[in-house]
Parts: structure tokens; C-alpha cells; sequence
């Protein structure tokens, strides 16, 4: 099932992670690596970032992502039909916490239509310790 909607011109299929392969925890990296990913958005730009979410939670397998991350987080912010619940998961999974273990899934989805079995799996044992 491939990516529904073109967000292509504000998410960044191509670009690799670096920020975790260094030892101690290299947040200008993250950023560096954020800003790459995300790209031509404010970095407060809400409405941009729901807009990427929504087409990435079309899929059922970011759906089944964002629902695990979902069920991780406090109740207050499990409603997901609430607007700003799914702007706060998004920011969740685009933290220094998950970015390099979610990023590789959306871009197996994009250029291969299914998530790479040791993507997923890595993503899935993150978000199964919490």
C-alpha cells in the first residue's frame, strides 16, 4: 500500500540519519537531520505537519505505527480524532527518540510500498519498550 498523497515537496524521501550513529547524543545533528526531512516548514508550521501526517496515517501501515505510538502515550492524548492529540503523536515520532527508527519506514513506503521487515521491526521494539 503506497503513500496516498504527494508531500514529497515537504518530506524528504531521500535524505539519511546520522544523529544516532554518534555516541553521545548529538542534538545539532538531530536538528541538522530534522530540517533535512522536514523541509520548507516553520518549525512550529502545525497546519503543515498535520497535513503530512494526515496523508502518512492514510496507510495502514504508519496508521499501525502511530496507533502503537497512540497507546504509549498519556490518555489525554489518545483521541485520534482530535487535531491537536495528532499534531502532538506526530511530534512524538519525528523526536530524537524515534526519527531515525521511523524515517527509514515512511521512506520504504515511498520508493518500495512496504516497510522493510528490520525497519519495522526496529521501530517496533522502540516503541514496545516504552
Amino acid at each position: 500500500m503506497t503513500i496516498k498523497g504527494d508531500i514529497s515537496e515537504h518530506y524528504n524521501f531521500n535524505y539519511k540519519c546520522g544523529y544516532h550513529m554518534v555516541n553521545n547524543k548529538n542534538t545539532a545533528q538531530y536538528t541538522y537531520d530534522l530540517s533535512q526531512i522536514i523541509f520548507k516548514i516553520a518549525e512550529y508550521d502545525n497546519i503543515k505537519l498535520f497535513e503530512i501526517f494526515t496523508v502518512l496515517n492514510e496507510n495502514k501501515y504508519t496508521k499501525y505505527i502511530f496507533n502503537m505510538l497512540r497507546d504509549k502515550m498519556p490518555e489525554e492524548f489518545s483521541n485520534e480524532t482530535n487535531t491537536l492529540h495528532n499534531i502532538i503523536l506526530f511530534h512524538k515520532i519525528l523526536s530524537y527518540e524515534f526519527l531515525y527508527l521511523y524515517h527509514p519506514c515512511i521512506c520504504d513506503l515511498y520508493h518500495d510500498n512496504e516497510i522493510k521487515t528490520e525497519n519495522l521491526h526496529r521501530l517496533l521494539e522502540k516503541l514496545g519498550s516504552l
